[in-house]
């Protein structure tokens, strides 16, 4: 059926077939574009509900994203006499002939694409996908690979999600892109240009008319690119951090999705607009270039930061989830250490995903940007 369905000119071929397809088809598939699609998912769920279980239903991600109402009553619908005969479908659906012709399709070069058949049993839509991919992994299709670029030159070691570089000198600059290859193929993403300059540009504090009528409003120019700290005083002789400010334009929460912000400020290609309310004390406002007290371990703590998002990314935890060094170390470059990166001797704390992490040096701190 396969190899009519190919010369019959379709774009894709789903499910994993319980025979094995032979060689000719997939050069045909490979030759003329053809995807294939194993939804290895389904046969997990069945064999799952051939066994009795449904453990697929109690997964982290879909607790997240489906009404435990619609859980509890697949549960009981499926623990019924009248679907028997499906939970009895599953011994004649074994996953490892699906799984051979998954990996000798890898192997010809086919284009994969992943489908999951959601509304089959105990498959929702969504963590489908997920545990779709899961499959294929263990099934021996490698994960996503990196590999970083600075102006189309491979950066040696540099084969994780981020980049992150220390000691910046002028021959550094350039364009630096990355490359993602798995086994639907490779992509480049769009290059990122590194500019390296030594001139530290003062910020400007400028009053807009006409004046803002919800409080004090005012813009920062700077340095695109720099950090900038905005502090205050009621007495001009003792300046605190200005933390009570809001934008005057829509923006969004920080990376960590909270309210967690300080009073360091990025400049971006435009003019950044801030507020102070009126229910504050009447203050005068400055800004100075922001430089962290120890810059490595500022970046470091911005890759802990970063590896955090990632994790929580790929395994929809909780918002409160603790990770371990072990979840993060995928993701963070490979001479990371969270016991000997600090220039200072310090060692570092993850905390839970929605808090930033923390050195044991006092003073060193991430503060987040806004």
């Amino acid at each position: 059926m396969e190899i009519n369905a190919v010369d019959a000119g379709v774009d894709g071929i789903e499910h994993g077939a319980r025979d094995p397809i032979p060689a000719e088809v997939f050069a045909k598939m490979k030759a003329r574009g053809t995807t294939y699609d194993p939804t290895l998912v389904v046969l997990d769920a069945f064999q799952s509900l051939s066994m009795g279980r449904m453990d697929p239903l109690d997964r982290s991600l879909v607790r997240q994203v489906a009404p435990p109402g619609l859980i509890d009553a697949t549960k009981r619908k499926l623990a019924t006499d009248e679907m028997k005969q499906m939970r009895d479908a599953g011994r004649s659906m074994p996953m490892s002939p699906a799984v051979r012709n998954l990996i000798a399709a890898w192997h010809a070069g086919v284009m994969l694409v992943t489908g999951t058949d959601s509304g089959n049993p105990m498959l929702i839509h969504g963590p489908a996908v997920h545990r779709e991919l899961q499959l294929w992994v263990a099934a021996g299709i490698p994960p996503v690979s990196y590999q970083w670029l600075s102006n189309g030159i491979p950066v040696p070691v540099e084969t994780r999600p981020m980049l992150a570089l220390d000691n910046i000198t002028a021959d550094q600059a350039g364009d630096y892109s990355v490359v993602l290859s798995n086994a639907t193929g490779t992509i480049t993403s769009p290059t990122a240009a590194l500019t390296v300059s030594s001139n530290v540009v003062s910020p400007a504090l400028n009053v807009p008319f006409p004046p803002t009528s919800d409080g004090f409003g005012f813009t920062l120019d700077g340095q695109i690119g720099g950090y900038y700290r905005v502090e205050s005083s009621t007495d001009l002789a003792n300046w605190l951090p200005e933390v009570s400010f809001t934008f005057s334009q829509p923006f969004t929460h920080d990376s960590l999705g909270s309210s967690k912000f300080t009073s360091v400020v990025y400049n971006t290609n435009s003019l950044i607009s801030l507020v102070v309310p009126q229910n504050t004390a009447s203050k005068f406002v400055r800004a100075s270039v922001y430089v962290a007290p120890n810059e490595i371990c500022n970046n470091n703590l911005k890759q802990i930061q970063f590896a955090k998002q990632l994790w929580a990314r790929n395994t929809f935890v909780a918002r409160y989830s603790l990770p371990m060094r072990t979840d993060l170390s995928p993701y963070l470059p490979t001479n990371f250490s969270f016991y000997s990166s600090c220039p200072s001797g310090g060692y570092y704390s993850i905390d839970t995903y929605r808090t930033p992490p923390t050195c044991s040096v006092p003073g060193h701190v991430l503060e987040e940007s806004r």
